[in-house]
């Protein structure tokens, strides 16, 4: 891992990119021990995680990448660059999958009355207003679970 700085969160200063769900120390204080310890725990996750998405090359099926995010008061202003985000992610995916069978489905937790991303190809949007709104998510997954069985 890059240089990293540990407060509440973990964050690679060099990437700026924080782990926010893998660090559970909500205190300052530094304890080597116990932070070199969860540093390796983390390392050996994301070094799983990267093997498993490389070899994604090789897979015969149907994968759906999945790209979630609010948008609330935090996130202002996200929608209005969100398409070109998601056209870009998506391309990025061919190319380094170019023989891979996939959907990109963007899961959007906001107000559905904020305009979609639009009609790209290889791309779902889903708007879920609340992320407790489990019909929602019952409605994306058996659309997405139909398309899987659709192009087995």
């Amino acid at each position: 891992m890059a240089t990293l700085k540990t407060q509440q969160n973990l964050e690679n200063i060099h990437y700026d990119f924080k782990f926010t769900h893998d660090w559970p120390y909500q205190d300052a204080k530094v304890n080597n021990a116990r932070h070199e310890g969860q540093l390796k725990f983390i390392e050996k996750k994301y070094a799983r995680r990267i093997a498993r998405f490389d070899n994604l090359r090789h897979f015969k099926g149907k994968v759906f990448f999945m790209r979630c995010f609010a948008t609330d008061s935090t996130y202002t202003g996200e929608y209005g660059w969100n398409a070109q985000n998601a056209q870009n992610l998506n391309d990025a995916l061919k190319r380094f999958f170019p023989e891979l069978n996939f959907t990109l489905v963007v899961v959007s937790c906001t107000d559905s009355s904020i305009s979609d991303i639009g009609n790209i190809d290889g791309i779902k949007e889903y708007k879920i207003k609340d992320l407790t709104d489990f019909p929602a998510y019952h409605t994306m997954f058996s659309e997405l679970l139909a398309e899987f069985r659709l192009n087995r």
